[in-house]
Parts: structure tokens; C-alpha cells; sequence
């Protein structure tokens, strides 16, 4: 193993740039103005990248920059749309390692679909309706306009406009990385109504091992789950860190852990979660 060291001034130039944007922050915090300050971040990131083409290569439409960037950070649509193929393809093969069988699913619900991302791709890989679920009406609305299965908005907090135990398979992708810790509790118990017995549940989660974990000062702590802020749950600008045992106790009275997956040791750059609906 080698260590690497920054120049001194190097480290006081990031120390700096780190605590200005801390400040900063913490003004438009103090102001009221932090949803101001997050659209405006998000439209500068839009521009970074060209327009996206008419359709991608599945031959469907691809939303616009902005609404990339409100689900992902970043508006480059080819790394849009093969994330999102990498991610159905990973979340589908560790269901299956679980024991599922996709071609027998009749409804599947991902959690936090936004602009279908995922669910795009999810549709190829099983016959189930795809059901599409987000917080954000903004991106949820282009999915269920031009995306075929069931699309809508929620809310921050449960329920789901769903029936009990009518989901065979749910996923949520980056879902509970910006939610806080008595939030996914809620979360947890809701899609144990939802999920029929023996059905799974695949979550993704920020752990001890993702790069991440070591820039960010986490201010807020509940059920397990650190967070660098309050404001603004359910978007990108809440990071939540956690690790299995958090999600393995919370869901333990209706879900089993079936596997859990480090954040090193998956294509997604995230820790998995695999859990069976008792």
C-alpha cells in the first residue's frame, strides 16, 4: 500500500475552498434560501453537458439535462442511460441469486424511480409492470409521459397509493442516501405492507466504505443513519451514511436479511441490501 501526501499549500488551498463553501452554506441555510440555492446549483451542473439526442439507443426518449441532473448529479446522458442498464442488470442478477425468478413477477415497483433511470431498462429484464414511484413530480411526470407502466409522484413520508402485499420485487436505487434515519423506519414498515410474503426488497445505501464517507462532516444522527443536513430530505443535497446493521434492524419485522453487499464490492459504487419479506 502507498500514501500519498498533498503540498502544504495544497491542503490550506482546499482547506480554505472547503471552509468558504461552509460558510456559504451555512448563510443560505440561516436565510431560508437553501431550495433557491440547490435549483440553481442543479441548472449550473445541467449546462455542463450538450443536449441529449431525441432517444438513446433502446430506441425511448431521454429527458432533458436538468431533470439527469435532479436525479443523478450530472447531465451526460450516456452515462445516464448505461448506469441505468448496469443498475437494472446488477439489481435484477442479485434478486436472482436470492432465489426470484423475474420472468414470474407480475408487479415491480422501484422507489424513487425519477426519470426512469433504472425502470427503462427494468422492462426488458422481466414482463412486470413496472411501477414507478418519486417524491420529485418533476421527473416522475416526464417518466410517466413517455415511459410505458404505472408512474407517479409521493410523498417524503409513506403511504403508497398501493394495494397490501401486491408487489412482488421492489428496488430503490440511492433512495435511502438521502433520507434520514426515522424516515427509512417509515419507509421500512411500508414496504412491508406492500411486498407480498416471500417477495424481496433491494436497497441501496452509502456505507463506511464509500469514498464519500470520509468528506463529509455528518452534523445529524437517528436510528443509525448519519446526515449532513436537514433541509431538503429526499434530495441530493442530503447525504446519508449508514451501515447494514441499521437497515438489518429496522426492517427485521417483516423483512430477513438475505445479503448485504459492501459499497467496494459492487458495480453500483454502493452498499446493497437484499431482503426477503418474511
Amino acid at each position: 500500500m502507498s500514501i500519498s501526501f498533498k503540498p502544504a499549500k495544497a491542503e490550506g488551498m482546499a482547506a480554505a475552498t472547503s471552509s468558504a463553501k461552509g460558510l456559504a452554506r451555512a448563510v443560505v441555510r440561516a436565510t431560508g434560501l437553501m431550495g433557491v440555492y440547490v435549483r440553481m446549483f442543479e441548472l449550473r451542473r445541467a449546462l455542463r453537458f450538450p443536449r441529449p439526442p431525441a432517444l438513446a439507443p433502446d430506441g425511448k426518449p431521454i429527458p432533458n439535462r436538468l431533470q439527469m441532473v435532479r436525479i443523478g448529479g450530472h447531465s451526460d446522458w450516456k452515462f445516464f442511460y448505461e448506469r441505468g442498464r448496469i443498475t437494472a442488470s446488477a439489481l435484477v442478477d442479485a434478486a436472482m441469486k436470492a432465489g426470484a425468478d423475474p420472468a414470474k413477477w407480475t408487479r415491480v415497483l422501484d422507489w424513487g424511480c425519477g426519470c426512469g433511470r433504472i425502470s427503462r431498462h427494468m422492462s426488458s429484464l422481466t414482463p412486470a409492470t413496472i411501477i414507478g414511484r418519486d417524491i420529485d413530480a418533476y421527473t416522475v411526470g416526464w417518466a410517466a409521459r413517455h415511459l410505458e407502466g404505472d408512474y407517479g409522484p409521493c410523498r417524503l413520508n409513506p403511504p403508497l397509493d398501493l394495494p397490501d402485499a401486491s408487489i412482488d420485487f421492489a428496488y430503490a436505487f440511492s433512495v435511502l442516501t438521502h433520507l434520514a434515519g426515522d424516515t427509512q423506519v417509515r419507509w421500512l414498515a411500508e414496504l412491508g405492507r406492500i411486498i407480498r410474503p416471500g417477495g424481496l426488497a433491494i436497497l441501496t445505501f452509502h456505507d463506511s466504505r464509500h469514498p464519500d464517507y470520509v468528506r463529509v462532516t455528518h452534523r445529524h444522527e437517528a436510528a443509525g443513519v448519519s446526515t449532513n443536513e436537514k433541509a431538503m430530505e429526499g434530495s441530493n443535497l442530503v447525504a446519508a451514511f449508514q451501515e447494514i446493521d441499521s437497515i438489518a434492524t429496522a426492517g427485521s419485522p417483516w423483512f430477513e436479511l438475505v445479503q448485504h453487499v459492501p459499497s467496494d464490492e459492487t458495480p453500483i459504487e454502493q452498499a446493497m441490501a437484499v431482503l426477503r419479506r418474511r
